[in-house]
């Protein structure tokens, strides 16, 4: 925790009254940051961003949050250093520091109501993010290659074929092969466009009092 704190402490923001581990994500450690002084209380995220994902990825969020916060989005947006970079290298680590949105996560849709708001935000998200011309710095190999991961996914029961659990993932698996099947060559019309990289229920914010997705 002393380390986070020292990075922290780099970044231009008020006194540090507290720092805690933050959030259940895999990849990145990620820590919540409290301070008070001239601008009252405030909270920040502050992530180390894991050694597989270049720093690259930083300029990138920061082109997209601006563009998405232009657009009226309630989002967490970069804070510069005290010397006004938008990250910091140390001991071959990359640090990160975003603003805090207050709210909730959730890990089940509770009724249909709170469904429809999440449907709509995503629709929202991405049609924000038509006329986004950004060229990204940043990419993973093979990240969204679908054929691929499929490839991939029908190799790797293939060399497990002796294990207690084939019968088992051999069916699953080959009912995703057989639905993708359906859609093969079908989507090839579709124009590239901005997409949100990891899209799931825990990477929504909902409002404490409403539970609606912002």
């Amino acid at each position: 925790m002393q380390k986070a704190a020292e990075i922290a402490s780099v970044f231009d923001i008020d006194n540090i009254i507290n720092i805690s581990e933050f959030g259940t994500g895999l990849i990145n450690q990620t820590y919540l940051v409290e301070t008070e002084g001239t601008t009252g209380f405030n909270k920040f995220v502050l992530q180390k961003l894991h050694t597989q994902i270049g720093k690259e990825v930083i300029v990138d969020i920061n082109a997209i949050t601006k563009h998405l916060a232009k657009k009226g989005f309630q989002i967490p947006v970069l804070v510069k250093t005290r010397k006004g970079g938008l990250f910091i290298d140390d001991d071959h680590a990359t640090w990160k520091m975003l603003t805090f949105i207050d709210g909730k996560s959730i890990t089940k849709i509770q009724d249909n109501t709170q469904a429809q708001s999440v449907g709509l935000l995503i629709g929202r998200f991405h049609n924000a993010l038509l006329d986004c011309d950004h060229v990204f710095l940043h990419s993973i190999a093979n990240f969204h290659d679908t054929d691929f991961i499929i490839g991939h996914m029908k190799n790797t029961i293939f060399r497990h074929k002796d294990n207690s659990e084939f019968r088992e993932l051999s069916e699953m698996s080959g009912f995703v092969y057989s639905e993708y099947e359906k859609l093969s060559g079908s989507l090839n019309h579709l124009p590239e466009r901005i997409i949100h990289g990891d899209l799931k229920l825990g990477n929504i914010i909902f409002d404490k009092n409403t539970s609606q997705a912002i």
